[in-house]
């Protein structure tokens, strides 16, 4: 997929994440997730990439999952685990592709935050965030994994940290969505070699 469906746009989260379905029903076994978020670890900087082991999927909560409602059994289980989301083997798979190109040292692992949006998080959420665990925070990602780990899709994440979340009241520095897409835009060629690597391993895994 080009792009995806936001929540944000007044799209029901069960409809953003329904292309996911199709993918399982064509067939599709694993599946690479990308987003751009913001970084609430000081230790990240702006550019690097960051490789999902968990998420808070803060938009999601108030039975607003995308699996409320009558289960589909054809796909999964009503009451599922949620603790390997992200394979630890996927994870290597990225870290592999990552030493190979030349990209260990902006490559890390931490939490994605996913908040509804569409506007950006206050000093506050952040705060709360990086309390809960959170290293990151954006507008996506979480319907879509959520429903492609139900159905047995294996996952892997890769976020690309386009801006640095301000955590201070002294800070006056506001995000500024051109500079994300700016910076976006200055990586993307090295996340597509990423995920072009990454499928030739997975590839040579069957």
């Amino acid at each position: 997929m080009q792009g995806r469906f936001h929540g944000y746009e007044g799209i029901p989260y069960n409809t953003c994440a329904f292309p996911i379905r199709v993918m399982k029903l064509l067939g599709v076994e694993y599946c690479l997730v990308t987003n751009a978020a913001g970084a609430i670890n000081k230790n990240y900087k702006l550019g690097d990439f960051m490789i999902l082991k968990d998420h808070l999927p803060v938009a999601m909560w108030g039975c607003n999952n995308p699996l409320v409602g009558p289960n589909e059994a054809k796909f999964g289980d009503r009451f599922f685990p949620t603790n390997n989301m992200f394979p630890r083997d996927m994870m290597d798979l990225v870290q592999e592709c990552a030493k190979e190109l030349g990209q260990s040292d902006t490559m890390q692992e931490g939490v994605y935050a996913m908040m509804p949006g569409p506007n950006y998080e206050s000093i506050a959420e952040l705060r709360a965030l990086k309390v809960w665990g959170a290293d990151v925070a954006g507008m996506s990602t979480s319907p879509e994994v959520m429903v492609a780990h139900h159905c047995g899709i294996k996952c892997v994440g890769i976020t690309m940290v386009t801006n640095l979340c301000v955590m201070d009241y002294d800070d006056h520095s506001t995000p500024n969505h051109a500079e994300v897409i700016e910076m976006a835009d200055r990586r993307a060629a090295d996340m597509v070699e990423i995920a072009k690597k990454l499928v030739v391993k997975l590839d040579q895994k069957q």
